[in-house]
């Protein structure tokens, strides 16, 4: 009897252990986090625009952008069917950062994904890539464009960055009273 009572508990303790998968975001720019915050200000208004929490004329859209009202609220749609959790940046998990060399143009990619436990890799997941005006001293939209596995295949994280989301979160202090 004791038998039977045991293999439920080991097979809720096996799905539980199995089950457990990292919300992640991961930004990858060529661009100085410190130096052009603004960049990163217009990306906070996309993903806010995305949620459909801002209108569309909220974005500062350059004359060469090809998008119309029309393709950018179906970005919005597609957006919002494959990150409906996403309240704000901040309660997606663990933001990391990439750099990469590219003197062409202004890019800013966003990865929204979920990291399954022990694995770097994963299908689960939507980036956000904007491309912006290179000479412009306020910046615009270039181009907006939402990706996920159909369009790339599976996304790997490196040994490091999985390091920096396994990290537990250390826990404040609390101060004694006296």
């Amino acid at each position: 009897m004791k038998k039977t009572n045991l293999v439920p508990v080991l097979l809720l303790a096996f799905i539980s252990t199995t089950s457990i998968a990292q919300k992640f975001v991961l930004r990858e720019t060529n661009l100085d986090p410190k130096k052009n915050s603004y960049y990163f200000d217009i990306a906070k208004k996309c993903e806010m625009f995305l949620q459909k929490k801002l209108q569309v004329t909220s974005l500062p859209l350059s004359s060469e952008c090809k998008h119309t009202n029309n393709s950018l609220q179906g970005l919005s749609d597609y957006f919002s069917k494959h990150v409906p959790d996403l309240k704000e940046p901040k309660d997606y998990g663990t933001a990391l950062l990439r750099t990469f060399k590219d003197d062409k143009q202004k890019v800013l990619k966003i990865t929204y994904g979920v990291l399954p436990a022990d694995q770097n890799s994963t299908l689960n997941f939507t980036q956000l890539i904007l491309t912006f005006e290179k000479a412009s001293s306020s910046p615009k939209i270039l181009d907006m464009q939402i990706k996920s596995q159909n369009n790339t295949g599976a996304f790997t994280l490196s040994p490091e960055e999985v390091a920096t989301l396994r990290k537990p979160p250390v826990q404040p202090v609390a101060k004694q009273k006296k």
